[in-house]
């Protein structure tokens, strides 16, 4: 006799094989010292609750069993994560992730300094003067901002600047770094005072001998000139000997230079300059009045003026049939106080000399 069994019917689930890729997610590779990134893992054929272990150069990172793992990392660096997969049939059950190597810059601080690289601090009223700022750490574009008392200076964003300065001036340049792990990404240079000095007064050249003309005003040195070239000569007072026109410039003790002067046109005819044998003017300089005594070498009718710096006769008068001397009182009270010329001529012969009024 014979019996048949029950019957079972089989169930057969196909083998899987698990995988698991990481990603940075967070933060940037590469990256900068002192920063944190995060990674990101995604399983296949992990299961409903698959397990990860996270390994740094092939170790495992005490904690990091979740999916995602954060951390500061070091230059060269070598992150994985394990997968232990808990899906039915998974063969094998674990399964490595791809490697990611980090690369990490250290950070580093920008600094900048300028200098006066054109012209010279101090300096003198007028003279262009160029700064230049020295970077470090400033990347291959770094910015420039050129500021005067804190204040920007518009358009002077390359890394030099030049102008005319102003007695006083602050200056100063920030500098914006492009390297991608510079903290902070500005920096602001050491400050450059500038000292501007006033130009010596523009002098007017006078004859006060026959073959000798003086500047008006006091110096350190002057620049002589004879029909717009130098001539020898650094003095006060020069002696000439040629016809033409002179001008000069005054230098004073910070090296700065006048404005040059009007031409004064030297002729060897005509001019007679007398000494104090034959003149005397009392008190000079005087608030008011001056005394004018003369003997004179001259013969005929005199005419005296007294002209100003414009040119302009404040005073006038004419001596007719002069016997070769006078004394004479003039007011000079109601002129403002500067340098004035009184002129004697015969109309042949002309005598000249400086007046100076308080």
């Amino acid at each position: 006799t014979t019996a048949t069994s029950n019957s079972i019917t089989m169930s057969v689930t196909s083998t899987v094989t698990p995988s698991v890729s990481i990603a940075l997610t967070s933060g940037t590779n590469p990256t900068c010292s002192g920063s944190a990134v995060t990674f990101t893992a995604t399983p296949t054929n992990g299961g409903t609750t698959p397990a990860y272990q996270w390994k740094k150069g092939g170790t495992n990172i005490t904690g990091a069993t979740t999916s995602t793992y954060s951390y500061t990392p070091a230059n060269g660096d070598a992150i994985t994560c394990v997968l232990t997969s808990n899906a039915t049939c998974a063969s094998p059950t674990t399964a490595t992730s791809n490697s990611i190597a980090m690369s990490v810059t250290s950070t580093v601080t920008p600094t900048v300094s300028i200098a006066l690289t054109t012209g010279t601090n101090p300096t003198c009223s007028g003279s262009a003067v160029t700064f230049t700022a020295t970077q470090t750490n400033g990347g291959a574009s770094p910015t420039y901002q050129w500021k005067k008392g804190g204040i920007n200076i518009a358009g002077a964003t390359a890394s030099t600047y030049s102008y005319t300065p102003a007695n006083g001036d602050a200056i100063t340049c920030d500098l914006t770094s492009d390297l991608s792990c510079a903290s902070p990404t500005n920096a602001t240079s050491n400050i450059i005072n500038m000292t501007v000095n006033p130009l010596p007064l523009t002098a007017e050249i006078t004859q006060t001998a026959v073959d000798v003309l003086t500047a008006s005003v006091s110096g350190t040195s002057y620049q002589w000139y004879l029909n717009g070239a130098l001539i020898s000569g650094n003095t006060q007072s020069i002696t000439v000997t040629q016809e033409g026109t002179y001008t000069v410039i005054v230098i004073d003790n910070n090296d700065c230079q006048s404005i040059t002067s009007e031409g004064f046109e030297y002729t060897t005819t005509g001019i007679f300059v007398i000494t104090e044998d034959n003149l005397i003017i009392y008190p000079n300089p005087s608030m008011d009045f001056f005394t004018i005594k003369y003997v004179s070498s001259l013969s005929g009718d005199l005419k005296i003026s007294i002209i100003n710096t414009l040119g302009e006769t404040i005073y006038y008068k004419e001596l007719m049939e002069s016997n070769n001397s006078f004394t004479e009182k003039i007011n000079l009270s109601n002129y403002a106080g500067g340098v004035y010329y009184i002129t004697i001529s015969d109309g042949d012969k002309t005598i000249q000399r400086k007046l100076i009024k308080l």
